[in-house]
């Protein structure tokens, strides 16, 4: 079994909390910018940016996944 746990004890839900803030943040920053460019060039970009902003988010919080596994002892 896979277990996903955050470096010092942080709750994942915080972790993607603050990952959809940044980029609705980005977003919201970055509209006028946006405007100029064609919806297809826009989604473009916005999904550059938001693929960046996750990474970054990653790499703060430090997410580590451990894999359990158990084993069957036979007898002999």
């Amino acid at each position: 079994m896979i277990h996903l746990t955050l470096e010092h004890g942080r709750a994942v839900t915080t972790m993607l909390a603050v990952a959809a803030a940044s980029v609705a943040l980005a977003a919201y920053f970055y509209r006028r910018n946006f405007r100029s460019l064609q919806p297809r060039e826009w989604w473009r970009l916005f999904g550059l940016r938001a693929l960046a902003i996750v990474l970054v988010v990653l790499l703060v919080f430090r997410p580590v996944a451990s894999f359990e596994r158990e084993q069957v002892e036979r007898r002999a």
